[in-house]
This record gives structure tokens, C-alpha cells and sequence, in this order.
């Protein structure tokens, strides 16, 4: 019991050390989606914010790497809507890597690539279906500085999701999906 609980103290007081070495971030996306199927109907759907297609708005939760260029973050989102008894949600989430081109900069160019996935569940009350599907992406912006501790940014991003099927029900045809955000990030220095 006593090593179990020198091994916590010691690993709670590395803990902040560990934070100190580098910067963490936390913000917040809010953006439109253009959603193009692989099968089917080969139709282009604007998903407005909110909806469960366009998987927005979002949460991002990054910190910087040893190179100054390099920063990784974790880009979340999830969406609920109701209507007439059915109901639908979403949930994304990716691990991402991006370049800052010149971090010291007000405005910096940035490039990113990331993989994660993207979950849809539809309930309509008399059937229900909900799949996975793999997801992966590039994407390309700019970021500008907003005082001491924060950051402004402005990206579009390609994203491919695998097709996910329940039972035979197609729930995400799978396909491109191009996103352009704008969102911010607060770093907690």
C-alpha cells in the first residue's frame, strides 16, 4: 500500500512539470459542412451547424509538441435533434497533427492531418439504426493571435468517412465531407 501510494504522490508531482514543459489549449469550432456520398445519389448536402450530418459545433482540446511548429490536438463534436418522436445524433472525434508554419507570427499559415471517427444513430420510433465509420483528413488555415493567450482560426478541411451500415440500413454512405470552421483557442500558459 505504501508503494502504491509514493508511486501516486510522485506521479502527481510530476504531473505539473510535465504540463509546464509544454502548452496546453482548449477552444471551440463552429463551421459548415458539404457532404458528398461515395453510392448512391450523387448529390452534395449543405449540413448547417448543428445538424447531425455536419457534426458541428465542436470542442478541440490540443497542446504544443518539443518543435515549435508542431502542435496536436483532439477535435471533438456531438450533436442531438428530436422532431415529431424521432430522434438523431452524432459524435465525431479525430487526433490530429498540425504544422504552424511561423507559430511567432500575429497570423501563421497552418496545415493539418488527423484520423478518428464519426458515429450516427437514428431512432424514428419504429425502427432504429446507428453505425461507425472510419475517418480521415487533411485540412489547410490560417490562425491569428489574440492577445497574450489565445488564438483566432479560420481552416477548410478535407475529411473521407468510410461507409457504416446496422442491419442492411445504410447510416453513413460514406464519403467526402469539406468543412470550413472558424473557431478559437485559449491557451493555458
Amino acid at each position: 500500500m505504501k508503494k502504491r501510494m509514493v508511486s501516486l504522490l510522485v506521479a502527481l508531482a510530476a504531473f505539473p512539470a510535465c504540463a509546464h514543459a509544454a502548452v496546453w489549449s482548449v477552444g471551440s469550432n463552429l463551421g459548415v459542412s458539404f457532404i458528398s456520398p461515395d453510392r448512391g445519389a450523387h448529390v452534395t448536402t449543405f449540413a448547417a451547424p448543428g445538424s447531425v450530418d455536419g457534426m458541428l459545433p465542436g470542442l478541440r482540446l490540443g497542446r504544443t509538441l518539443s518543435h515549435p511548429n508542431a502542435e496536436a490536438y483532439f477535435d471533438g463534436g456531438m450533436t442531438w435533434s428530436t422532431s415529431n418522436g424521432a430522434h438523431a445524433s452524432g459524435l465525431a472525434l479525430t487526433a490530429n497533427y498540425q504544422w504552424n508554419f511561423t507559430p511567432a507570427a500575429r497570423w501563421t499559415p497552418f496545415v493539418d492531418l488527423g484520423a478518428g471517427f464519426a458515429h450516427k444513430s437514428v431512432d424514428s420510433g419504429d425502427s432504429d439504426a446507428a453505425g461507425t465509420s472510419l475517418r480521415i483528413g487533411v485540412g489547410a488555415g490560417a490562425r491569428r493571435k489574440a492577445g497574450d493567450s489565445g488564438t483566432l482560426r479560420a481552416a477548410v478541411r478535407w475529411d473521407h468517412d468510410s461507409r457504416a451500415t446496422d442491419r442492411s440500413v445504410v447510416v453513413n454512405p460514406g464519403g467526402s465531407v469539406i468543412t470550413f470552421k472558424l473557431g478559437f483557442d485559449l491557451w493555458l500558459k
